[in-house]
């Protein structure tokens, strides 16, 4: 299942009803503003490579209307499986004339019982009650509802300046294990924005 962690769906808008922000938090630093982003390359930190390609292309598109975003794929062949490989990749973005690099993993998970409510009491079809003109109402029946085992992921988004490797941004939220990479990405990618914004590390 964490080969397909990030076919997620939305996090604390489903988990916490936050109805402002799609992050559990997010910092800047004091001088972001001081680092012109130019070209932002993204790379996400996926162990599946449709996955991994499909995200940053999608992180591309999303942010493109305020940043110049390129997908990590296409500066490096292969996704960065740790530390020592990111180094490597955000050295060469530098190389290739990158100003920023974006950088989004998992960096945990947990398995969590979650109680999905039944519905409303209704009406056991053909039931009742014998009258004088045969059988009449409907005794009304209950679904209990269930537990349901969900995983639970940690996404992290990271913004780096290329020129001394200075993180700007960062912010992190909880997010539920689904099938709609599309969603997520495109929720994430303009929270960012707006976080960014209102942060004053973009204009």
């Amino acid at each position: 299942m964490f080969a397909r962690v990030f076919l997620l769906l939305i996090c604390l808008l489903s988990l916490n009803g936050c109805a402002t922000s799609a992050f559990r938090q997010s910092w800047s630093a004091p001088d972001a503003h001081a680092y012109p982003l130019g070209k932002t390359v993204v790379f996400a930190m996926l162990p599946v490579e449709a996955d991994r390609r499909r995200s940053e292309d999608l992180f591309a598109q999303v942010l493109a209307p305020a940043m110049d975003v390129t997908a990590g794929y296409a500066v490096v062949a292969e996704a960065p499986a740790g530390a020592p490989e990111l180094a490597k990749a955000k050295a060469r973005a530098a190389q290739q004339g990158f100003g920023s690099v974006l950088v989004v993993k998992v960096v945990s998970t947990r398995d969590e019982l979650v109680y999905q409510p039944g519905v409303n009491p209704f009406f056991g079809p053909g039931f009742g009650y014998p009258g004088r003109r045969g059988m009449i109402g409907h005794p009304f029946m209950m679904d209990p509802g269930y537990y349901e085992k969900v995983r639970i992921a940690v996404v992290e988004l990271s913004l780096y300046a290329s020129r001394d490797d200075h993180l700007l941004w960062t912010a992190s939220t909880e997010v539920l294990d689904s099938s709609r990479l599309d969603r997520v990405v495109r929720t994430l990618a303009d929270a960012m924005l707006k976080d960014l914004v209102a942060k004053g590390v973009l204009p």
